[in-house]
């Protein structure tokens, strides 16, 4: 019988770590895949393609760009770890706010529009933290030695939701 770590490539020594980050991998691809559904869907209901889309992407594209110089400027000032840690606590704090924001609130349009612009930025957000992950936990060897195997969760965790 042939194991998972046979099939990954991966050394008794980095197993471990291998399959954190293939789950952190695939609940940040689950996570962006219901976001970006729930985001897009919800917008193309409510607003006008051809004007207020590309209105919702200059502002995210903006957003975006902000907040990857707000994390490189406290990246260099801060832990990893409290770095890390503080997006986790952003993320879910503008999840819940989103999600208690639809439920008792009568902002539904102006809500649906800030989901659509965020679906970039916390993606990026996301993504800068799963990769800032890898480089500390990996030399650069072992990174391009399993870069696929780790990769894959996240694709399997958007494949999982798509599916689902």
């Amino acid at each position: 019988m042939i194991s998972i770590t046979r099939i990954l490539n991966i050394e008794n020594h980095e197993e471990r770590k291998i399959f954190l980050l293939l789950a952190l991998g695939f609940f940040i691809g689950v996570f962006n895949v219901t976001f970006l559904v729930q985001a897009s869907s919800s917008f193309l209901n409510l607003f006008n393609e051809k004007q207020d889309l590309p209105k919702a992407i200059i502002y995210s594209g903006l957003l975006g760009v902000f907040l990857a110089w707000g994390f490189s400027f406290i990246q260099n000032r801060t832990s990893y770890f409290k770095l890390s840690f503080s997006i986790f606590l952003f993320i879910l704090s503008i999840s819940l706010g989103l999600r208690f924001g639809f439920e008792y609130s009568e902002l539904e349009r102006q809500l649906t529009f800030l989901s659509f612009v965020l679906i970039g930025p916390l993606n990026a957000l996301t993504m800068l933290v799963f990769w800032g992950t890898v480089g500390r936990l990996f030399s650069i060897k072992q990174t391009k030695k399993i870069i696929g195997s780790i990769d894959s969760g996240q694709l399997n965790g958007s494949n999982f939701i798509v599916e689902f």
